[in-house]
């Protein structure tokens, strides 16, 4: 058999940069509003349930159970 090089994509040079590098460098900004949108987004998902958490640990402390139900 004969070996027969690859014929792929020609390695970038150091000052050339790759494929992958040139999306991310164009997407940068849409990734990180995403980013963002995410974290605010699980902010305001758990402020509910650690208020509820909170008040129902205050009225256990005291003692009030009946204004739990």
């Amino acid at each position: 058999m004969m070996w027969i090089p690859s014929r792929g994509r020609p390695r970038p040079t150091p000052h050339e940069p790759s494929e992958r590098a040139a999306a991310q460098n164009a997407c940068r900004n849409a990734i990180a509003a995403i980013g963002l949108f995410s974290g605010i987004n699980n902010i305001l998902t758990l402020t509910g349930a650690l208020l509820m958490l909170a008040g129902v640990d205050a009225i256990v402390l005291q003692n009030h159970l009946q204004h739990l139900s």
